[in-house]
Parts: structure tokens; C-alpha cells; sequence
């Protein structure tokens, strides 16, 4: 890209609504697709939206909603929406749903955050290299944060490092 053509690719809450709180952010890359990104985005009156957007001509493609309300959507490293994260609205307990590469059926996991803080900003970070695990950031038993590793099927988790103070 020569930075020619450029335009603007976030989106607006629209008509009526140009003070709105609203937020894009760019999932993912998509690296073997260089002419398309994938942005979520969210404007907190429901569930967050993704799409696939054309960074030449701005065409944006709905691609999926959130299954929660103000969730926060993690892709693994094919593009594929795989991990939200939120909180019960009722409960305001913390939620986190997992699903299978090409799988529509999500997984609650929200296990994995039962004995960490509310409102700290524990949960998933990313995918590993061959998607098969999840980066999770956690407190460790010390009541420092730790980088664990998560196979998500079995809910395992591998403290891979800790703060040692």
C-alpha cells in the first residue's frame, strides 16, 4: 500500500445519532487476505457486531454478532471469532464462551474466571500459534498476574509466567 486512495473505515453510530458513544476496533489482520481486515464494532446499545471490511473500498460484510451483550471478541490467528468475553447483566459475574474452529454451538468456560477479581483485567489474550489453546492473563495463587495457557476443551491451565514479587 502507497497510502493512495485512503479513506476512513471506521463507522459512524449514524443518523441522528452523530454524539453516540461508539468504538471500532481492528480483530484482525488477515494476513493471508490483504485486501480485507476484520474491525468489531460496538456502539453499547446491544451486541457488538463483526465485519469483514474491503480496505480499498470500505464495503464492509457482516460477518457475526456477539452472543453477549458488550462482549469483547477474540479471533484466532485463521480469522475465525472463537472466544467472547463479558459479564452477566443480572449477575455482573464475568462470562467467557468458547467454540470449536467452524463450530456455530458456543462453550461456556466461564469457570476459568470464577476465583478472579471483578472488574480486573483478567481473561483470554490470544490464540497460540496452532489455535488449539488460548493465552490466558490470571492472578496466580500468589496474587500476582500470570500468563497461563488454556486448552479449552479440557479447561487445563499452564501457568507459563508470573510476576515473582
Amino acid at each position: 500500500m502507497d497510502g493512495k486512495g485512503s479513506q476512513t473505515l471506521a463507522f459512524h453510530a449514524g443518523k441522528g445519532e452523530a454524539y453516540s458513544y461508539h468504538y471500532n476496533t481492528v480483530l484482525n489482520m488477515l494476513p493471508t487476505d490483504p485486501q480485507h481486515i476484520l474491525i468489531e464494532t460496538n456502539n453499547f446499545k446491544g451486541n457488538p457486531s463483526v465485519y469483514k471490511v474491503d480496505i480499498r473500498t470500505g464495503d464492509k460484510r457482516e460477518v457475526m454478532t456477539s452472543p453477549l451483550e458488550d462482549g469483547d471478541l477474540t479471533t484466532d490467528n485463521n480469522g475465525e471469532v472463537r472466544l467472547v468475553a463479558g459479564y452477566n447483566e443480572k449477575t455482573l459475574k464475568p462470562v467467557l464462551e468458547y467454540r470449536e474452529p467452524g463450530s456455530l454451538d458456543w462453550k461456556d468456560i466461564s469457570s476459568l474466571t470464577e476465583d478472579q477479581p471483578r472488574y480486573m483485567s483478567v481473561g483470554p489474550i490470544a490464540f497460540t500459534p496452532d489455535n488449539k489453546e488460548i493465552y490466558f492473563e490470571a492472578l496466580t495463587p500468589k496474587g500476582t498476574i500470570g500468563l497461563y495457557k488454556v486448552n479449552p476443551q479440557t479447561l487445563q491451565t499452564t501457568l507459563m509466567y508470573s510476576d515473582p514479587y
